[in-house]
């Protein structure tokens, strides 16, 4: 259980003038600033609900409109996903890893220096319009006079001058990093779901069919052609509008810092030579690892291109169960500004506390969904149409790999946030040999199951990912224990509940609906009865029955449930059927020592914590004196 210790007394940020206890703040602002796993938890479910309007809308627009009238033939989304390929490997090296380099060194430094974490975000902006220019450069150099137009890539010519676009000016995602590593969870994750779900759609959708109109008037372009030209533009307008959103809430977390700043301060190219030094040789150490998979995925272009003739219909459908399957990965952690705050200042008990519980809350947010998904991927192909039906197996086994990729993902925030990036390569080196191993000794043997080939070897990759990353971390984290059944037992068992009721659901009703109404409608309605009924009455209930929760992680979810926003609503459901399916309230009963065994270890969090927030204190009352003095 916790270690008790005494209370501090924190800033709220509400009145400079008064302090409150930080076991008693419970303003939505205070439990921003007081420091906890409730706050990247807080900034996990608040988009709880924007997951599920995401999933709703996905069914209407990615399943329905783009396959029928935006996307009528894979092969456009085939086409895109070759080129983002073709430049992933280029637009890496150029970054140099330097935004890992913004979350890792402002989650540190923000305790201690914060005016100094401003010259982290105006050294990024410069770097990244430099470094934007050369790299457009040089593709289009590349692309007029290196043979490009004359060889087996000349019909994507256009498609590669027009990507290469995106890399300028390069810092339309500064805003909303800068809102993740000030630990401001609720803002970034409403803007990644406008501009994710709203302005990407809308803005695609919309130059989508002014390619098919201009596609169809100039026989030399073609509709395909116009399609694709139009979903690339499409695709990068949406940063503009994003960017101008996430500047404007950036500021208010500016003044905070520094009262007399304006959002063009941070256009000045004022930082100092440590701040450049520091960003580079992490950035670079960040980015050796991140070549792997684009290197990676370069070599996998290749072979596809060379050992399949109809490989732009297999990788359009392949991009749709990347897409779906990637439901899960939204659910993700924004935890390397947390974890770099409690490591970096010898919290080492935090550190381990805040590892496990990002296992636990991966694995549970994830398992009923990819539960979800898993059972109501048959249902798609009545929604999407015939073209895409060959994609419903590949997104159902990508999905089972997928929950294991995202523990992966946990293993390499833990590396980065400590410092140690590098020790990533390991892990995507690993991922990679086996995904391009496994898929060319696939395609050579069982050239039929192409789209399998690439689902299966992806999916290897990340199981061995997870395996060597792991090991790893446990290095980086001596005495690092994860909690097995909270991590793994109880979240899987309670998803393999969920999946089989949700198909026998589906078995006996669907029939029925077919015969009362269009089959897509049954379908839809299927899909929203099962969004409902299968997380928050089979698996939270189930999963909680089982001994998913302590009374310390309920307590850190009655904390973020406050800072959940627009998901307050089902985050308060999940907190009573925490308290009411979960941990006994006589805690000398038998069950309640079996949630103590199965529960995870809180030994001197509390203490930690403590210190932390006096730390905090002191450095935000040396910034006020100093700006009395100067006054």
């Amino acid at each position: 259980m916790m270690a008790k210790s005494k209370a501090v007394q924190v800033d709220c940020g509400l009145d400079k003038s008064k302090k409150v206890n930080s076991e008693k703040c419970e303003t939505e602002e205070c439990l921003w600033d007081e420091i906890g796993f409730h706050r990247p938890l807080g900034g996990l479910l608040y988009n709880l609900t924007l997951i599920v309007l995401t999933i709703l809308f996905g069914v209407v627009i990615n399943l329905y409109i783009l396959p029928k009238y935006v996307y009528p033939f894979p092969e456009t989304l085939g086409w895109q996903d070759m080129t983002n390929q073709l430049f992933y490997f280029t637009f890496v090296v150029a970054d140099l890893g330097i935004g890992a380099a913004l979350q890792r060194f402002i989650g540190e430094i923000a305790i201690r220096e914060p005016r100094k974490s401003l010259h982290y975000i105006r050294f990024f902006i410069w770097f990244q319009m430099f470094t934007g220019l050369i790299q457009i450069t040089g593709i289009a150099i590349w692309v007029l006079y290196g043979g490009v137009t004359d060889g087996d890539l000349a019909y994507a010519s256009w498609f590669l001058l027009l990507h290469s676009t995106i890399q300028y000016p390069g810092f339309l995602g500064v805003f909303r990093a800068t809102l993740e590593s000030y630990q401001q969870f609720a803002k970034s994750s409403m803007i990644r779901f406008f501009q994710g779900v709203v302005l990407e759609s809308t803005t695609r959708i919309a130059f989508v069919f002014a390619g098919k109109f201009l596609g169809r008037a100039l026989p030399g372009v073609g509709e395909l052609m116009g399609i694709t030209i139009g979903s690339i533009i499409g695709a990068y307008a949406d940063d503009f509008i994003a960017a101008a959103i996430a500047a404007k809430w950036t500021l208010p977390v500016l003044k905070k810092i520094d009262p007399d700043i304006e959002l063009i301060d941070v256009f000045v190219p004022r930082f100092d030579k440590d701040v450049v030094r520091k960003s580079l040789w992490f950035g670079l150490r960040s980015m050796l690892p991140g070549l792997i998979a684009p290197a990676a995925n370069l070599v996998v272009v290749l072979i596809y291109t060379q050992y399949l003739p109809n490989y732009s219909t297999i990788i359009g459908l392949f991009y749709v169960a990347q897409l779906i399957s990637g439901a899960l990965s939204t659910f993700s952690f924004p935890t390397t500004a947390s974890l770099a705050e409690a490591y970096h200042n010898g919290k080492f008990a935090l550190t381990k506390n805040y590892i496990n519980r990002q296992y636990r809350w991966s694995s549970m947010v994830n398992g009923f969904l990819g539960a979800f998904i898993i059972a109501i991927a048959p249902l798609l192909a009545n929604i999407a149409g015939s073209y895409y039906a060959n994609a419903i197996i590949m997104i159902q086994i990508m999905v089972g790999f997928r929950f294991i990729e995202v523990l992966a993902s946990v293993n390499d925030t833990v590396l980065i946030a400590s410092g140690k990036p590098e020790y990533t390569i390991l892990g995507n080196l690993a991922e990679q040999t086996i995904r391009i191993g496994s898929l060319f000794t696939m395609l050579n043997w069982m050239p039929n199951l192409a789209g399998l080939s690439f689902v299966i070897s992806m999916g290897l990759g990340w199981t061995v990912k997870w395996f060597v990353s792991f090991l790893l971390m446990r290095k980086r984290i001596p005495g690092l224990k994860i909690n097995q059944w909270q991590a793994v037992v109880f979240p899987v068992g309670a998803a393999i509940v969920e999946i089989f009721l949700l198909v026998m659901g589906e078995y006996y009703l669907l029939p029925w609906l077919s015969v009362n109404m269009h089959p897509i409608l049954a379908s839809i309605i299927l899909i929203i009865a099962g969004l409902i009924v299968g997380p928050f009455l089979i698996f939270f209930p189930l999963h909680a029955l089982m001994g998913g929760w302590d009374l310390e992680t309920i307590e850190t979810l009655r904390k973020a449930k406050e800072i959940s926003g627009p998901s307050k609503l089902f985050v308060n459901f999940i907190y009573w059927v925490a308290r009411g399916f979960g941990v006994p309230t006589k805690e000398d009963s038998k069950r309640a020592q079996y949630y103590n065994k199965v529960g995870l270890d809180h030994t001197n969090v509390r203490k930690e914590i403590d210190e932390l927030m006096e730390m905090k204190l002191k450095a935000l009352e040396a910034k006020s004196i100093t700006q009395a003095v100067k006054s």
